[in-house]
């Protein structure tokens, strides 16, 4: 018979925290998808207005028609909506590596006793505070860059509307600009959230609070009269 050879806790430890990182990687990948997704759709949304629009904009009837409002309007609403949805992944995106830096690199780390593994993170944060005051401007402005076709297509819509339509004429004009203006807001703070360069936010937060638990655990094992779970 052949024995199965039991591998230690350490061994095993480290095991399922390697595949609790290959889970998350696995999940950012999904989100960069997601992110993809949301690009094409509002670049095919920008597209299959502009065509209907121009079409529109050939008949006689034109201007007498509520569609090329509606167009207009609803293609910024639905390029904002997208932009909100890229503008989550990309925070869920953060998140998932402030977790993977903060607390399961530095609780590997302690396990393995030595090399300081995963340190992608600390290297963005590093090279970013060293780097000159030009470099980190740019490097900022290139997180905000990948948001700007959410905001330069919504903005020239309406803008658009206004120029070609002129003022708002119906009740479905005045809900659709109504609702532009909190989904602005929306994409506005979610894009504050996704410096993505800068590296994970939450590093030192999550430090403390491994160190934290460790320290409980230390205590309670040092106690043997202690009995709290």
């Amino acid at each position: 018979m052949v024995r199965k050879r039991t591998l230690p806790m350490r061994e095993k430890t480290v095991d399922a925290m390697l595949e609790e990182y290959r889970a998350l990687r696995s999940e950012i990948d999904l989100y960069h998808r997601q992110q993809n997704q949301s690009v094409n759709f509002s670049l095919i949304g920008v597209i299959a207005v502009a065509s209907a629009f121009g079409t529109l904009q050939g008949t006689q009837n034109a201007q007498d028609s509520i569609f090329p409002g509606m167009l207009l309007l609803g293609l910024a609403l639905f390029v904002i909506l997208n932009g909100i949805a890229f503008a989550d992944r990309s925070i869920r995106i953060k998140r998932i590596a402030g977790y993977l830096d903060g607390c399961l690199r530095v609780e590997l780390v302690k396990i393995l006793g030595g090399p300081n593994v995963w340190s992608w993170e600390i290297f963005k944060r590093v090279s970013h505070e060293q780097a000159d005051s030009l470099t980190r401007v740019g490097t900022l402005l290139l997180d905000y860059f990948r948001l700007s076709l959410f905001w330069v297509f919504p903005l020239g819509s309406i803008l658009l509307y206004f120029w070609k339509v002129g003022a708002v004429r119906t009740l479905p004009e005045v809900i659709l600009l109504t609702l532009n203006l909190p989904a602005f807001v929306v994409l506005a703070w979610a894009s504050r959230q996704i410096q993505e360069t800068l590296g994970s936010g939450s590093h030192d937060l999550l430090r403390d609070a491994v160190n934290e638990i460790s320290a409980q655990r230390a205590q309670k094992a040092g106690d043997p009269n202690d009995k709290r779970s």
